[in-house]
């Protein structure tokens, strides 16, 4: 007959801490693979391009920007102008209408920016072939 003594208690808490640590490293993993994902996927619906764009914030006159890269969800733009993260503004590509945006982050002078409603496909194809002319 099995008698539990304090070793054996012990032990079998030592083991239960391990199998406990191991599964969080799992889940951790788990979570970093499938942010890997969707990061990839990202990118892959994301397009380099060089438009000369004009951006205007709230209250502000129209700004020059360039649209480094585009997707149907967002774009980032290189500029010598100060944006506030968490604002509206609105991109205003030429021979479209205004795009109304919110700028997400900042680096440096590149700013990304989630447009309101992302764009349809059929546009999104008509901005890329507007920056290959």
């Amino acid at each position: 007959m099995f008698q539990w003594t304090p070793d054996t208690f012990r032990a079998v808490q030592a083991k239960e801490q391990e199998a406990s640590r191991l599964a969080e490293a799992l889940d951790e993993a788990a979570r970093a693979a499938a942010q890997g994902l969707e990061q990839e996927a990202r990118r892959a619906a994301r397009k380099s391009v060089a438009i000369r764009a004009q951006l205007r914030p709230p209250g502000s006159d129209r700004l020059a920007v360039e649209v480094k890269d585009l997707s149907e969800t967002g774009f980032q733009i290189e500029t010598v102008y100060r944006l506030t993260v968490g604002s509206t503004v609105w991109l205003a590509i030429p021979s479209l209408a205004p795009l109304e945006a919110m700028v997400a982050w900042h680096r440096d002078r590149h700013y990304g920016c989630r447009f309101h409603r992302a764009l349809y496909p059929a546009v999104f194809d008509h901005i890329v072939s507007l920056a290959g002319r």
